[in-house]
């Protein structure tokens, strides 16, 4: 004959225990349960850090920073030549509401595309003027060369 009731207490202490929301559950798996939610959380915290530390360690090694920088336009967007002038084009804001396409505003560009006065460096992108409609006096900035791996990023203004 085979002794149940044994077996029945240690079912009991496995078994059958309800939370707060009437859900049976075992009592071990509660336990387990934490511990892994805590080490998971543990761990990926530690992958956000190690990839955040991976990325700036590429970025000082390369030189290269990854942020993007916004370049105003001052000058005069009636003359090409002011729109080509790589100097007229500083981080300093302009004051313009850079909302339209019939005259230059700003540009989108890499920091490493900047001088150390923070102007747009001429061997890194090098700027021509388009006349921004047939009927127009005003013109907007195009990417004619240089040595910038940057997407040309034009922001005009009406």
């Amino acid at each position: 004959m085979v002794d149940y009731k044994h077996k029945l207490s240690q079912t009991k202490k496995y078994l059958k225990k309800k939370n707060k929301s009437g859900l049976l559950y075992r009592k071990e798996d509660s336990h387990m349960t934490s511990i892994f939610n805590r080490k998971g959380y543990m761990m990926l915290a530690i992958a956000f850090a190690v990839c955040f530390n991976g990325a700036k360690a590429v970025e000082k090694l390369s030189g290269k920073s990854f942020a993007s920088v916004m370049l105003y336009f001052h000058g005069d967007s009636s003359d090409p030549s002011q729109v080509q002038d790589e100097s007229n084009w500083t981080t300093t804001p302009n004051g313009q509401d850079c909302n339209g396409n019939s005259k230059a505003c700003a540009q989108e560009v890499d920091s490493s595309d900047l001088t150390s006065t923070g102007q747009l460096d001429p061997t890194k992108i090098q700027l021509g003027a388009q006349e921004s409609s047939p009927s127009s006096n005003d013109y907007i900035p195009t990417r004619t060369g240089g040595s910038s791996t940057t997407a040309f990023n034009p922001i005009n203004r009406d």
